[in-house]
């Protein structure tokens, strides 16, 4: 009980229909005032936006087949390995309904006598945001790296993406290049 509560990232012991059996400090702060950790499942802690549309709450809904999170629980369970999985999730807050991105961390144990699964959710919604923001030049369009450098998007792309260009002219600039050509020959 001691090691959960030193995890800054909320952690819920759950069993294999997801559902909580333990919990650290930090997953307490996900749950709503009058709400109850124990014995729920992590829809309902996490307030997913499936779980009051299905009878029967988190898991029982069609979109819970294609879950992460049970996903990666489930994969704890029959493999016995530890999996690392990012989830995108739409949960319901008091400002309406908004997509989170988790690292959903899976990692199976025994406790007196008993298979289960430890569940850590980090919350990586500002890096995933942060990520896909590429700083590129205004004007003659070079991409800023990480070392501070600019450098072409070809170049830029090629190295993070493991693309190859090809180069060729658009109709449009090949109009204006033609009309440039002109207006030198006059």
């Amino acid at each position: 009980r001691t090691a959960l509560q030193v995890f800054p990232s909320p952690v819920l012991i759950v069993d294999q229909d997801v559902a909580v059996v333990d919990y650290n400090a930090a997953a307490a702060g996900l749950v709503a005032d009058g709400h109850t950790i124990m014995h729920s499942r992590a829809g309902e802690i996490l307030h997913c936006i499936n779980v009051d549309e299905a009878h029967g709450g988190c898991g029982r809904h069609p979109a819970c087949k294609h879950c992460m999170v049970r996903h990666s629980v489930g994969k704890a369970f029959s493999g016995g390995a530890v999996t690392k999985q990012k989830a995108k999730v739409k949960i319901v807050s008091d400002k309406g309904v908004k997509e989170m991105v988790f690292l959903v961390t899976a990692a199976p144990l025994e406790y007196a006598g008993r298979r289960l699964v430890m569940l850590v959710l980090d919350d990586i919604s500002e890096l995933e945001v942060l990520r896909g923001l590429i700083p590129i030049c205004a004007w003659c369009h070079k991409i800023r790296n990480d070392k501070e450098y600019w450098e072409s998007v070809e170049s830029y792309l090629g190295r993070h993406y493991d693309v190859d260009f090809s180069h060729g002219i658009c109709s449009s600039c090949l109009k204006k290049m033609e009309e440039e050509l002109e207006e030198k020959d006059k």
